[in-house]
């Protein structure tokens, strides 16, 4: 990480606490972590998607989309969570967040239309796993939600249902896998 973003997380751990007294964050979280502005993260998201869909095949599962998340997530945003829906009518919502955390705080949701295609987020620490505040999330969304795909370094891990079942798939590539 770089020096800006050390401090950030320096001060947002120590400030949350003063003596005995819980202190609030101010502001949303992705305007607490990131002066990048969202379209100059979002748009390269948003031209994949839309080129997706006008040639036909908008794949929620698709490198080309899934490695543009996560070059926002770790080359522009400089290793924050990101976060993509797409609702029923193939619509995307977008936020970033902190090295560990994203919601939708001072994001847009109106409009979202039920039931969600797809939730898509990164973990631009590396790992692809499904961490508590991921897997309370699929509880709660399960009932609304077909997919779930969550993006570390060359990972991924994917829920979703399939002919009345759940089917979870993780993939990792590598140059070689060890064999021995």
């Amino acid at each position: 990480m770089n020096e800006k973003m050390d401090e950030k997380i320096e001060n947002d751990y120590h400030g949350f606490f003063l003596g005995d007294n819980i202190k609030e964050p101010v502001g949303n979280l992705n305007e607490r972590w990131t002066d990048v502005p969202a379209e100059v993260w979002q748009e390269p998201i948003q031209q994949a998607w839309r080129h997706m869909i006008f040639s036909g095949i908008a794949e929620t599962k698709s490198p080309m989309l899934l490695n543009k998340i996560w070059e926002a997530s770790v080359e522009t945003l400089g290793g924050l969570e990101v976060s993509v829906i797409v609702d029923a009518n193939d619509k995307l919502f977008m936020n970033s967040g902190s090295p560990g955390l994203v919601d939708y705080g001072g994001v847009m949701v109106s409009g979202m239309k039920l039931p969600l295609k797809c939730w898509i987020h990164t973990h631009p620490f590396g790992v692809a796993f499904w961490s508590g505040t991921d897997r309370r999330t699929l509880r709660t969304w399960r009932p609304i939600l077909q997919q779930a795909i969550v993006l570390g370094n060359e990972e991924r891990l994917i829920w979703e249902k399939h002919h009345g079942k759940e089917i979870m798939t993780k993939i990792v590539e590598t140059e070689r896998f060890p064999l021995n």
